[in-house]
């Protein structure tokens, strides 16, 4: 597990309070998803879903944690992140969010984000500037807007697979 230092901390406990609220959305929303992909949605069988996948990540593919929902997001070596349903990795849903946001690229030796949206990328809390990389560091602390609500921590940098 890294180390987040007091900033990630601080992050943390701030989505812990704000978790609670969402946590019956959450469950709408993965009951909803479940049923859209035909599996079962009772507790038992998504948790041993979420449990499968989760050992699945120890196989040392880079990956950001959702801080809201403590969910992975496994890095491809061009990830793209945007409000689209279609030609993005991970979509993030909100009105603040442009339809293809942002992009988390392998450059070879390390990650590195660029905004591509309209409304804004923050890194630990900094605006990043549009169309130019920005190295990712581990325990950093992405936002999609300063609207969002969702912050995505960099929890390994490991090469792509």
């Amino acid at each position: 597990m890294p180390v987040l230092g007091w900033y990630g901390e601080l992050i943390l406990q701030a989505v812990r309070s704000v978790r609670r609220r969402n946590v019956i959305i959450m469950k709408l929303r993965l009951h909803s998803h479940a049923q859209e992909l035909g599996i079962s949605s009772s507790r038992n069988t998504l948790c041993s879903r979420i449990r499968r996948q989760d050992t699945q990540i120890g196989t040392g593919m880079a990956h950001l944690l959702l801080a809201q929902t403590n969910d992975h997001i496994l890095l491809k070596s061009h990830h793209r992140f945007g409000r689209a349903e279609s030609g993005v990795d991970t979509q993030v849903l909100g009105i603040e969010i442009s339809r293809h946001h942002a992009v988390i690229v392998w450059t070879g030796t390390h990650w590195t984000l660029r905004d591509t949206s309209k409304n804004g990328v923050f890194v630990n809390q900094l605006k990043i500037s549009p169309d130019i990389d920005r190295v990712l560091n581990l325990g950093d602390v992405i936002t999609f807007s300063d609207l969002h609500p969702h912050s995505y921590i960099v929890s390994s940098l490991n090469p792509p697979g």
